[in-house]
């Protein structure tokens, strides 16, 4: 723990005394006392709580939207042939495109905003829950799917359980 600390306080030094050398203005690159002192004036003025609360509302709306794409399409995708066959080469297009590359053409296609935040952050998301989703459907053993559909369970009651 000692160690942690000390290479925390190294980089510290390291940044303050980095500012200087660095010459931009301190809006572009603070030094960590200046981000200290930000952080105790939001503190103080009671405004930090609202904008935590607002960016954690805003993340957990985009990561849900990407999770209920990933879980629907992953099981349509796992389930279904044809729905393998006809979108299988757009998500391993998609899939390959790095997320960070989208970031523009997000912001073109809907500005900065809200709608923005919540595609970047669904995107991210949803590609490992697609593959996952996709990769848990197909490698349930077909006995076990058997087994529960000659004890009488529907469709739906398999895909649950």
């Amino acid at each position: 723990m000692l160690r942690g600390a000390a290479g925390l306080l190294a980089i510290l030094v390291l940044w303050q005394l980095s500012v200087p050398l660095i010459g931009l203005e301190p809006y572009f690159y603070p030094s960590p006392v200046d981000v200290w002192r930000a952080f105790l004036d939001l503190m103080r003025k009671g405004i930090l709580p609202a904008y935590l609360a607002d960016s954690f509302g805003r993340f957990a709306a985009g990561v849900a939207l990407g999770l209920s794409l990933g879980v629907a399409f992953g099981l349509l995708i796992g389930l279904s042939r044809t729905a393998s066959r006809l979108l299988g080469p757009l998500i391993s297009f998609l899939f390959a495109i790095v997320e960070v590359a989208w970031i523009p053409l997000f912001v073109i296609w809907w500005g900065y905003g809200l709608k923005t935040i919540l595609v970047a952050l669904a995107y991210v998301v949803f590609f490992p829950v697609l593959y996952n989703t996709i990769v848990g459907v197909r490698t349930v053993p077909t006995v076990l799917v058997h087994a529960a559909r000659s004890l009488g369970a529907g469709r739906w009651a398999v895909l649950r359980e």
